[in-house]
């Protein structure tokens, strides 16, 4: 039987094993990191994965057995299953961001529609049950014999957060962490946003942009890390029962292996992780959108790139003459050319209009660009490919080719229609998120003292609403047309419509009351207004004046 001294050395022994693996498997990955991604490889292919200068193979992706345990400590096969594999996602996505131009626009399109000029955040007063309105408001100077409105007195808290919060978010440039954020998450799969504590802003905190690449696992374990009951795959430290929920980051500097600095864990509550809404809430880390069209938009690119290519050939040959048997034009390609690749060739050149003379024994034929039939066929297969991509975000035909000739694109932006529903969608994701993370500011702001006494209950008393602007376009002249028609059936009040106007009602009727407006007799002139009654009543004082 072992004693207790060699079943602890025994277990020293394991540890130390197992330390000096994961160190080995880092040193594996931080070698395959350096690396130039673009040495000794090939031009950008289009294949289904099988090639081997594929953008992204399929087989790169981990295999999934749906099982207990295929998707323990966060992993989400078959997407990933290894930090190198959700790595080369990343990587995969940025390459078309950066080479494929459709890519640029389907990121530009879904942020122009889906954030546009930015959401606007609101501090109100949280309403309760049995709150009772103290203050009698203004009676409505178009409907006299109406009760008044009453209001509650209002919160000077509710001001105070509100001031500093449109101060904060001026500061801070909100407005393009916005845009970031959706874009990030769109293209990498996930943003991450370090709170930094900072005695010059007016709210105490400034943001920070972590890279997805810095969230990695820790290479040394300490008491904490050693736990049984956690686990910090992935950089993010959580229990192994619940992945779902972070306890601490692993950030990893970027300046690690010039300056010796390794990394250090942050606490959950100093860090907003945001993934893509379509991935598992269990799964640590996010997918880029462009995981199953990674090979795609490229093969888009490279179809375009001939088409352009082969058609600019084309137009340069004015026409073609035969030669009769016997004579003796000057041979086609006796240029001699050298390739990118450095390799030499003989090939001709037709940069301008050019005439193109078939030496004797040779046949021309046109190629595919030369045919309508054919390169008509090759235009219909770019259409597809791009049809399909767009299909991806439920994306209408003349936003991802930009030919509407197949189909309408006024009528697909509509209300009803399925990218404008998926954008309305992605929208109350961000929505939620962006409350959540201006909470957490407001809420590190509120424990600092930076609002008097309100430290522990800034949200039992108030309340952060986030509107965004609509995806389309709305046709006002009918929505009011609809409001009218509600309202005159008694099931639309005249507070919800102001608010469907985008008018503050209250302030409304007091401009009103400043300032009443004439009914449509007195525009006309068939009724006295207001100030035709002081203009009578100054000239009936004027003629009474005797001098």
């Amino acid at each position: 039987m072992a004693t207790f001294l060699q079943r602890l050395g025994n277990q020293h022994k394991a540890e130390e094993d197992y330390r000096k693996a994961l160190q080995a498997r880092h040193a594996l990955e931080d070698a395959w990191a350096s690396a130039d991604p673009y040495q000794h490889v090939g031009p950008l292919a289009a294949g289904l994965g099988a090639a081997a200068n594929d953008l992204y193979a399929y087989s790169a992706g981990s295999t999934h057995t749906a099982r207990p345990g295929s998707r323990q400590h966060g992993d989400l096969p078959p997407f990933y299953r290894t930090e190198s594999q959700q790595t080369e996602i990343i990587d995969a996505a940025r390459i078309v961001e950066a080479y494929c131009p459709t890519a640029v626009n389907v990121l530009d399109v879904l942020t122009q529609f889906a954030i546009f000029t930015g959401f606007t955040y609101t501090v109100t007063e949280r309403k309760k049950p049995g709150d009772r309105p103290e203050i009698p408001a203004a009676p409505d100077p178009l409907d006299p014999d109406a009760a008044p409105v009453q209001r509650p007195p209002e919160n000077p808290l509710v001001a105070e957060v509100q001031a500093a919060l449109d101060k904060w978010l001026l500061d801070v440039d909100w407005q393009s962490w916005e845009s970031e954020i959706f874009r990030r998450t769109r293209r990498d799969g996930e943003a991450f946003l370090e709170f930094v504590d900072d005695e010059f802003s007016d709210l105490g905190v400034r943001l920070k942009s972590i890279e997805p690449e810095q969230v990695k696992e820790p290479t040394e374990k300490t008491a904490t890390h050693a736990s049984d009951q956690h686990s910090w795959k992935y950089g993010i430290l959580t229990e192994k029962d619940d992945t779902a929920t972070p306890i601490a980051y692993w950030v990893t500097s970027q300046y690690a292996d010039k300056r010796g600095r390794q990394g250090e864990e942050v606490d959950a509550d100093d860090v907003f992780h945001l993934k893509t809404e379509w991935v598992d809430r269990q799964a640590k880390r996010g997918v880029s959108d462009f995981f199953s069209v990674i090979n795609d938009l490229p093969g888009v690119k490279k179809l375009l790139r001939n088409l352009r290519e082969g058609a600019t050939v084309q137009a340069a040959i004015a026409w073609i003459r035969e030669h009769p048997e016997g004579s003796m034009p000057s041979a086609l390609g006796s240029t001699p050319i050298t390739n990118r690749h450095g390799d030499s060739t003989v090939a001709a050149r037709y940069d301008g209009a050019t005439i193109l003379s078939v030496p004797q024994g040779m046949t021309y034929t046109a190629g595919p660009m030369g045919q309508s039939d054919k390169s008509s066929a090759l235009i219909e297969s770019l259409q597809a490919a791009l049809r399909n991509i767009g299909s991806r975000w439920q994306m209408p035909e003349g936003l991802i080719s930009g030919d509407s000739s197949n189909n309408n694109l006024a009528s697909s932006l509509v209300a009803e229609g399925p990218f404008v529903r998926a954008l309305e969608a992605r929208q109350w994701h961000y929505r939620k998120a962006y409350t959540q993370l201006l909470q957490r500011v407001l809420d590190r702001a509120a424990s600092a003292g930076r609002f008097g006494g309100a430290r522990d209950s800034l949200w039992d008393t108030l309340e952060l609403s986030v509107e965004c602007k609509p995806v389309v376009a709305r046709n006002q002249k009918e929505e009011t047309e609809r409001n009218e028609i509600l309202s005159q059936a008694g099931i639309l009040s005249n507070a919800t419509w102001s608010a469907r106007e985008d008018l503050d009602r209250d302030e409304e009727r007091q401009n009103m009351a400043e300032d009443p407006t004439k009914t449509q007799a007195q525009i006309m002139g068939m009724e006295p207004g207001d100030d035709d009654d002081a203009a009578d009543e100054s000239k009936s004082n004027s003629e009474g004046v005797s001098v």
